[in-house]
């Protein structure tokens, strides 16, 4: 059984009680550690290097998330009394909001979407794994068959329940990052690949992906529309009709890529 390495970071001791109470029954969780508010806890999540943390908002340090979903794989769930911090939550990729008061059962629902989750990215990374070595194993075999690695890659292996799937990149639409991982969006399909966003826009054609927002890839032949918006920033409609954020500080990257 894989083990959770849980961590609950929240100032009202009442709600640490209520989640302790709730995680300690759960064979495969591991309460790591406990931080009464969240001053600090980027660094206490760097120390103990949790998988789950259940963290309360608002958040009060400048810029936490940054640090908290960029430097380490954690799935963050976010617990508040006010709903109005949840549209901030879900725009740092957080992997669920908890509005208190919740009921066991939404707490149930939660620890499940944690669980399918890290399965997942076990599942990724073992075929990671798998991958390095048959390509280690092929290029040893046929040394000399073995080509030079093109100047960008035309094809992305994701893992989707026990199999391995080759995306053609023409076929992806756009990629969002997630963390360390990144989501591949194929028509209404999506697929997460252990990656970082820029390890894979290292790796592609950056005249036709063109990065439009820190966390967000676009495919340039999906692109129907880009809507200005007065802030500087523009909105980018897809074929598909999917609407994404194209920040003023990218701005200029989509000006000259596209003309």
């Amino acid at each position: 059984m894989d083990v959770i390495r849980t961590t609950i970071i929240h100032q009202e001791a009442s709600t640490r009680a209520r989640l302790r109470r709730l995680l300690e029954p759960e064979p495969d969780l591991d309460l790591v550690g406990e931080l009464a508010g969240t001053t600090g806890a980027a660094s206490f999540i760097r120390e103990h290097q949790p998988q789950l943390v259940f963290l309360q908002a608002p958040f009060n340090d400048e810029h936490p998330l940054d640090p908290i979903s960029d430097a380490f794989p954690t799935l963050i769930v976010f617990v508040s009394a006010h709903e109005a911090y949840a549209v901030h939550a879900f725009d740092a990729c957080a992997l669920d909001y908890l509005r208190e008061p919740f009921t066991d059962a939404r707490f149930m629902q939660t620890l499940a979407r944690a669980r399918e989750r890290l399965h997942e990215r076990r599942i990724i990374a073992n075929s990671d794994r798998l991958l390095r070595l048959l390509q280690h194993y092929l290029n040893v075999e046929n040394p000399i068959s073995a080509r030079p690695p093109a100047e960008y890659e035309d094809r992305l292996v994701v893992k989707t329940g026990s199999r391995l799937i080759f995306l053609d990149a023409n076929e992806v639409d756009w990629i969002e990052s997630e963390g360390v991982y990144v989501r591949l969006h194929v028509g209404a399909s999506s697929y997460l690949l252990r990656e970082s966003l820029q390890n894979v826009e290292a790796r592609l054609d950056r005249q036709q992906f063109i990065r439009i927002h820190r966390s967000t890839m676009v495919n340039a032949r999906r692109i129907k529309e880009i809507v200005p918006h007065t802030n500087g920033g523009a909105i980018v409609i897809l074929r598909d009709g999917a609407r994404l954020k194209l920040s003023r500080s990218y701005r200029h990257r989509v000006n000259a890529t596209l003309g």
